[in-house]
């Protein structure tokens, strides 16, 4: 068994899983970005800070109620039927927000609802995608597994 095999990344030796840690590290990556750029047009719709802080505690407040929930649906649907929901209706989320800005409607209520309704859809994306690395990876891969994973959400 080589080194590879062994090590913190031996994980990524498993094509099934290389596959969701390369989409969670792109899909997070875009994630991030789309936080930032909304704090920005925060910032220019009202050139007040309290405003660009109010979109993350929006965020924050959105997704701490919906985890309780979010877990019960990860157990009792398919992880990849909720995984596949969630990226979807961001997906959709994002082409919405990108369209307001190109015809300029943008309005700082409107950054509000994104940020409360991408927090409530992260809320069950996270743990869809953590239960998978039970499903994709042999008991004594799973830790490793989680700890990639961890590492490309953030």
């Amino acid at each position: 068994m080589s080194a590879w095999q062994r090590g913190p990344f031996s994980p990524l030796a498993n094509p099934a899983y290389r596959t969701l840690w390369t989409a969670t590290l792109i899909q997070f990556l875009g994630m991030m970005t789309i936080g930032v750029v909304r704090g920005f047009l925060a910032f220019d719709l009202t050139e007040s800070n309290t405003a660009v802080g109010g979109l993350f505690f929006a965020f924050g407040i959105a997704m701490f109620p919906s985890m309780f929930g979010a877990g019960v649906v990860t157990d009792r649907f398919s992880r990849k039927s909720v995984l596949a929901t969630t990226q979807l209706f961001l997906a959709v989320q994002t082409l919405l927000f990108a369209i307001l800005i190109i015809a300029d409607l943008l309005e700082y209520w409107m950054l509000i609802v994104q940020s409360v309704l991408e927090g409530i859809t992260v809320a069950f994306l996270a743990p869809s995608r953590q239960a998978m690395n039970g499903q994709l990876l042999a008991a004594d891969n799973v830790g490793r597994g989680v700890a990639l994973q961890q590492g490309s959400m953030g």
